[in-house]
Parts: structure tokens; C-alpha cells; sequence
């Protein structure tokens, strides 16, 4: 070993990630990603969650150690103490948690485990919560990354100081997310030929998605010439919140409703667009994907969204704006070749920007620098 190189036992860190989420998010996968990623280059990881979350049987998949840990409703204090007891059998160098709630709990077991180091990664555009607590969790944590510029900006704007936050956005196996040619067993499930123009989103499919501008679009677009070769598959866990409005639209034969499907890859290769009318989004992870597997790409004009459909990526409008996201859709709907110039232009964008190696890298030079914070102390 060369002088002054340092072996993988001298840098490695010990990692228990908790999340107390119970349904499959974007959240989820960038946990999973770095992870592995990190575990990849030598260091020790866990991952602490419900027994009943999607990472108990994920994590496992990917050969990555899962702890369940009860987390029963908004109370702290008992998933604290279970959380300190699972710290003392597998002490941990850094917690790190990802949600709100989880990071309450981190906070009160890292102080009765003594765990050196708290990071939270702040995955979503919700302000601080919690008032007075809230403000003593973040003073208490010694890192918080924030997931786009758009949510540092957040954070800086309810009192977090800027010398605890780092940016490090999400990204992808892009090898995984590559495009692909449209699966046709999927096209036959949804009685699609390629003389449709398909327009999808893939996500939790809320309110705050915009999924009703999306349908309220679509039954504008459907009257515009050629909106009869226009379709809209939507899949995410409660599409039956939007059956009585497809309804409403007269849009039954246009429109598909599809629950959560756990590899949406072939689905997504379906699609022609890809469109995020979120009304509030702190980056868009599905948005990321679809522009990976070579999709073309609407947004709107929120959050992190920008960040993501740059000039000449995508079609950004204004949120909570039917006639605009309709006018979008139409602009591409007859336009094969702009179609492929903004997928090709949205394919570079991510490959340049989200790479995992980045991911990873970022995020252990963070582990890196709170250790280095003891060694210069």
C-alpha cells in the first residue's frame, strides 16, 4: 500500500438508514441506491423500516441487511427506544434517516445510543414541521441533504443554516432505465397500436400530482384534431381516486387507470410522453426515469422540475393550468420528430446529470467529512 493511502477497514463508515414509509416512493428507491452503492465500496449498511414496507423485501434482493422496526402511528418515543436497542446490537458511525416522522425517532435514539453522527436526506417540498421540536431535530443533525436546489432553498428559508445542507441529487442505474423498444404485451393488455400517441405518468397518483389537470387536459385535447389518436395511461397505488372523473370527462376509452405495478418499466415503454403536472414536487423522480428510458417529457413549472427539463429537454407550463398542459400535449401530439429531438436532448440531460457513481460518491464524501470533523477535533 502506498504511503499515506488508506485501506477500505481505515475509511470504512457504518450506515443504518431508517424510513418509516409503508407504500413504495421515489424515496424508497434513491434509499435503495445508495445503499448498495455504498455498500458496493466497502462500507457496512442497514436499512430499518416496518416489517410490512416494500424495503423488506427489496433491501434483501440486494443483499442489503433489513431490521423491522415498529413504528406505531405518530408516536416517537417507543420506536426511539426500539430503534437505541437495535443501535447498541449493530452500532452505526452515521444514522441516517429520510422522513419526518423517522428522523424524530433517529434523533431521540442516536442521543441514547450515542451514535456519532445524524444525516437526514430531505426528499420532499414539505416546510418544516413541528415547531419548536422540529427546529431542535434539525440544530441536532449534523448534515441534511437536500435532493434539488429547489429543496435547499427550502430548507434555507425555514432556518436551516446553509453550512449544513449539501445538494446531492438523485439518480439511476442508467443502464437499468435505458430505452427500450415498446412492449407489446403491454400495448396488447391496453389495446394500444403505435398509431396512438400515448401520454403517462407513473406515481403515487395524489392530488398534488396534478393528475386532475392532466385529465381535465386530455378531455380538452380530445376535441382538438387528431385527439383521437391521443391516449393516457396513469399507474400508481389508488387510481380508483379518479374513475368517477374519468367518468365525468366522457373519457372511459381513452383513459387507463392501472394500480402499482413493482417493475414499471415495460409499461413506461409505452409511452410517448411522459407528463408531471405536480402542483408541488421537490425534484421528480419518475420525471428522471422516463427521460433515462429516452421518453419526451412535459412538467410543470414547479418545485424541482425545472432543474430537470432544462431548455430543449422538455415542455414546461404552468401548474394547476389544464389549458395550457392541453395546449403542450397538442403541440407534440402530431409531432413525431419533436417528440425524438426532445427524448434525445432529455436522455443526454440525465446521463450527464444523474449519473449513481455521482450519487454514491457525494454522499459518502459527506459520511467522509463528519468523520474528518473528530480527526481534526
Amino acid at each position: 500500500m502506498r504511503a499515506g493511502s488508506r485501506s477500505i477497514r481505515d475509511v470504512m463508515h457504518r450506515v443504518v438508514h431508517v424510513d418509516r414509509q409503508r407504500a413504495w416512493t421515489g424515496q424508497m428507491g434513491r434509499l435503495l441506491r445508495v445503499a448498495a452503492g455504498t455498500r458496493d465500496l466497502g462500507h457496512d449498511v442497514r436499512i430499518v423500516a416496518p416489517a410490512e414496507s416494500p424495503l423488506a423485501e427489496r433491501a434483501p434482493e440486494l443483499g442489503l441487511p433489513f431490521i423491522p422496526l415498529a413504528f406505531r402511528g405518530w408516536r416517537t418515543w417507543p420506536a426511539a427506544f426500539a430503534l437505541a436497542r437495535l443501535l447498541r446490537e449493530h452500532p452505526a458511525d452515521v444514522l441516517h434517516a429520510h422522513g419526518g416522522r423517522d428522523h424524530q425517532v433517529a434523533w431521540v435514539a442516536r442521543r441514547m445510543a450515542r451514535v456519532p453522527f445524524l444525516v437526514r436526506t430531505k426528499h420532499n417540498h414539505t416546510p418544516l414541521k413541528g415547531g419548536r421540536l422540529g427546529r431542535r431535530v434539525y440544530a441536532a443533525t449534523d448534515r441534511v441533504i437536500a435532493v434539488s436546489d429547489f429543496t435547499r432553498d427550502l430548507l434555507l428559508r425555514d432556518g436551516i443554516p446553509d453550512p449544513k445542507i449539501r445538494v446531492v441529487k438523485t439518480a439511476f442505474d442508467l443502464e437499468r432505465v435505458a430505452p427500450r423498444p415498446k412492449d407489446r404485451d403491454v400495448q396488447a393488455e391496453l389495446g394500444l397500436t403505435d398509431q396512438h400517441v400515448v401520454f403517462g405518468n407513473v406515481s403515487r397518483l395524489a392530488e398534488e400530482k396534478g393528475i386532475e389537470e392532466l385529465l381535465r387536459a386530455a378531455a380538452l385535447l380530445r376535441t382538438q384534431p387528431g385527439g383521437e389518436r391521443m391516449r393516457v395511461v396513469l399507474a400508481g397505488n389508488t387510481p380508483e381516486l379518479w374513475t368517477s372523473l374519468v367518468a365525468e370527462l366522457g373519457l372511459r376509452d381513452v383513459v387507463h387507470l392501472l394500480p402499482y405495478r413493482k417493475d414499471v418499466r415495460p409499461l413506461v415503454s409505452v409511452f410517448d410522453v411522459f407528463v408531471m403536472p405536480s402542483r408541488e414536487e421537490a425534484l421528480g423522480t419518475s420525471l428522471i426515469e422516463a427521460l433515462a428510458m429516452g421518453k419526451a417529457a412535459i412538467g410543470a413549472r414547479v418545485g424541482g422540475i425545472p432543474e430537470t427539463l432544462v431548455p430543449g429537454t422538455g415542455l414546461l407550463v404552468p401548474a394547476r393550468d389544464p389549458q395550457a398542459l392541453a395546449a403542450a400535449m397538442g403541440e407534440l401530439l402530431g409531432d413525431a420528430e419533436r417528440r425524438e429531438a426532445l427524448a434525445t436532448a432529455g436522455r443526454a440531460h440525465v446521463v450527464a446529470t444523474y449519473s449513481l457513481e455521482r450519487l454514491v460518491g457525494e454522499t459518502v464524501s459527506i459520511y467522509d467529512e463528519l468523520r474528518a470533523t473528530i480527526a481534526s477535533a
